[in-house]
C-alpha cells in the first residue's frame, strides 16, 4: 500500500533516504522509487531557491533602508548641528565675545580716535566682526526715528545687522558721544530696540563711541548708565529692566551692561556698551 507524501514524513530536518521511501511505499518497485524521489527533490530544491531569493530581497531591502537611515541620520545631525550653532549665537556670549573684540581693537588703534566720524568707527567694527560673522550695515528697515520719516512709512537704517545664514541674529547701533546726551542716547536705544528691529531680534548692542574722557571714561560710564536707567518706553511692553551689574568685558575701556524688554511677549536683550577712544 502507499500513502500521500509530506513535510513530516521525513521529519523537522527535511532530510531524507531510500529508507524513508521503503517505509511510505510497500511493494513497489525501485523505478516507482526513484521517480517519486525525484519529484520530491526538484519541489523541495525549488522551495529552497525561492527562499533563497525571497531571502536576498529581504536582505537587500534591509541594506538599502539602513543606507537610506543612514543618510537621514547624517542629514538630521547637520540640521540639529546648524540649529545649535545659531541657538549659541543668539544666546549671547559667542555674539558679545565678537562684539567686545571688535571693540577692543578698535579703542586700541590709533588711527580711529576722537577725531573720526561715527560712519568710519562703524565701518570698522563692521569689518572686525565680518571675519568671523555675517554683516550688512547701514540695512534699511523698521520705521525712521525722524517723524517726519515716520509719518510717511520711510524706512530707517540700522549701523550694523548680524546675521546667519541670512537670519538676523543681532543689531548693533553706533553713536559718538563726548558727553551725556540724553535725547541722543534715547533716540539710539528706541531705534535699536524697536523703530529698526521689525523682525523683533533679539540681541540688541546699543555702543557709545566716547571721545575725550580718557581720564574720565569711569566717571562717563556710570553717568551713561543712570542716564539710560531713566529711559522710559511709550509702551510698558517695551519697558527695560536692566542688570545689577555689569556684564564682564574684562577690559576697563570697554564696558557693557546689559537690559531685558519684551517684543511680542517674547524677551529681548538689549546690551548698552561704551567704548574709550583714543584722541
Amino acid at each position: 500500500m502507499s500513502k500521500e507524501i509530506n513535510n513530516s514524513d521525513f521529519g523537522e530536518s527535511n532530510h531524507f533516504d531510500l529508507k524513508d521511501i521503503n517505509r511510505i511505499i510497500e511493494g513497489k518497485n525501485n523505478n516507482i522509487c526513484n521517480s517519486i524521489l525525484a519529484d520530491y527533490v526538484t519541489q523541495f530544491n525549488n522551495s529552497v531557491q525561492k527562499q533563497t531569493e525571497r531571502t536576498q530581497l529581504l536582505n537587500a531591502e534591509l541594506i538599502a533602508t539602513r543606507e537610506a537611515s543612514r543618510e537621514y541620520a547624517l542629514q538630521r545631525q547637520a540640521e540639529l548641528n546648524a540649529e545649535a550653532y545659531t541657538r549659541a549665537l543668539r544666546t549671547s556670549p559667542f555674539l558679545f565675545d565678537n562684539i567686545v573684540a571688535a571693540l577692543s581693537s578698535l579703542c586700541g588703534n590709533p588711527t580711529y580716535n576722537s577725531t573720526t566720524n561715527e560712519d568710519s568707527l562703524n565701518d570698522y567694527v563692521r569689518d572686525i566682526l565680518g571675519h568671523d560673522l555675517q554683516v550688512r550695515d547701514q540695512t534699511r528697515q523698521g520705521l525712521s526715528s525722524n517723524s517726519s520719516s515716520a509719518e510717511h512709512g520711510h524706512a530707517g537704517e540700522i549701523d550694523i545687522q548680524i546675521r546667519n545664514n541670512g537670519k538676523p541674529i543681532g543689531i548693533y547701533e553706533g553713536l559718538r558721544l563726548d558727553g551725556i546726551d540724553k535725547k541722543e542716547i534715547f533716540n539710539h536705544i528706541i531705534k535699536a530696540t524697536i523703530n529698526y528691529n521689525p523682525q523683533g531680534v533679539k540681541e540688541v548692542f546699543v555702543v557709545a563711541y566716547v571721545r575725550n574722557q580718557d581720564r574720565l571714561f569711569g566717571d562717563f560710564w556710570n553717568k551713561y548708565m543712570d542716564c539710560a536707567k531713566e529711559y522710559k518706553a511709550s509702551i510698558p511692553e517695551y519697558e527695560i529692566y536692566w542688570d545689577e551689574v555689569e556684564e564682564d568685558t574684562g577690559l576697563s575701556a570697554v564696558r557693557s551692561i546689559r537690559g531685558i524688554y519684551n517684543i511680542d511677549g517674547v524677551e529681548h536683550n538689549v546690551h548698552l556698551m561704551a567704548v574709550k577712544l583714543m584722541r
